[in-house]
């Protein structure tokens, strides 16, 4: 009876732990620093997973994506995707000696756990008003000339399964390379707490 009474008691204990608004599942919380690396007071959500990506020349290699956003309704999450040498770019590559230009998006098609499949771009572009360095993100939306263009239905739905705290798989493709990762985003509402907003 002792035994029984210990087993369900543990039982309860990792289940509460598992439901309790503290797990966060792969979700981290960071800390935004200004440029001068001091705290800012703000925060972000923050998943890294492993993936895939494969060219003319790689078959199959490591692909880390860092997943960004904080949460707010009127801002849009971004990705960064490494090699594990450098940061993945588009803009150009070289063949032959002589530079191409690429573009700067990613043609993607992105599957939710309803087995839905749609399409999006990843943007390789600066962010709204920002002046200088290129910050080596990939923006869900597009910016012109310093503006977010208004988004479509796909990039809704999008947002829709992250705060559902989906599973989604990527599948992305430019020219020369594809890339395939996976996110699963569940326990974002609990995340979203610890960043003191409301799902």
């Amino acid at each position: 009876m002792k035994r029984l009474f210990l087993l369900l008691f543990l039982s309860s204990t990792i289940i509460a732990d598992f439901t309790s608004s503290d797990y966060l599942g792969d979700w981290k919380i960071i800390d935004i620093k200004d440029e001068f690396g001091d705290p800012t007071g703000k925060k972000e959500l923050n998943i890294n997973v492993e993936g895939q990506y494969s060219s003319r020349v790689l078959d199959n290699s490591k692909l880390y994506v860092s997943f960004f956003w904080n949460g707010e309704e009127d801002s849009w999450p971004r990705f960064y995707l490494n090699s594990g040498l450098s940061s993945i770019k588009l803009g150009y590559y070289q063949n032959r000696g002589r530079i191409k230009d690429i573009g700067n998006e990613l043609a993607c098609k992105y599957k939710d756990s309803s087995g839905e499949v749609r399409r999006i771009h990843l943007y390789d572009d600066y962010p709204p008003r920002q002046t200088g360095k290129d910050d080596g993100n990939f923006y869900l939306r597009k910016s012109v000339k310093g503006f977010w263009v208004k988004p479509d239905e796909s990039l809704k739905m999008i947002k829709q399964s992250i705060r559902k705290g989906d599973e989604i798989k990527f599948s992305c493709k430019d020219t020369v390379s594809d890339y395939s990762f996976r996110i699963n985003f569940e326990y974002f509402e609990n995340a979203l707490l610890k960043v003191g907003k409301k799902a």
